[in-house]
């Protein structure tokens, strides 16, 4: 993780949601990354078909951030880290049927 750190770049997104060991990932982050760099990490996993509920993806953002300052801190979804020959992500009629309605 150090040496992502040390590229000349200002914003990461990284996978979070389909990491198999999240415990290290906030450790590592917090002891490598600068203090002018900001970092999205994905709390969404465009793999599972399950659709998180927004308890499930409220409670996923709390135990990253407790390492990482706030203001340097943002959450996506793991969109762009599909293995493309092997797709599994939820259709776009799943993803529609369950929208946010408020």
């Amino acid at each position: 993780m150090k040496i992502l750190f040390q590229l000349n770049a200002g914003n990461f997104d990284l996978e979070y949601a389909g990491e198999n060991d999240k415990s290290s990932l906030p450790v590592s982050i917090t002891e490598n990354i600068g203090p002018s760099q900001r970092l999205s990490l994905g709390v969404i996993n465009v793999l599972n078909p399950k659709i998180e509920t927004h308890e499930e993806v409220h409670d996923t953002i709390p135990e990253v951030i407790v390492t990482i300052p706030v203001n340097q801190f943002g959450a996506t979804d793991d969109c762009g880290f599909s293995p493309f020959a092997d797709d599994t992500s939820p259709s776009r009629d799943t993803a529609l049927q369950n929208q946010c309605t408020h």
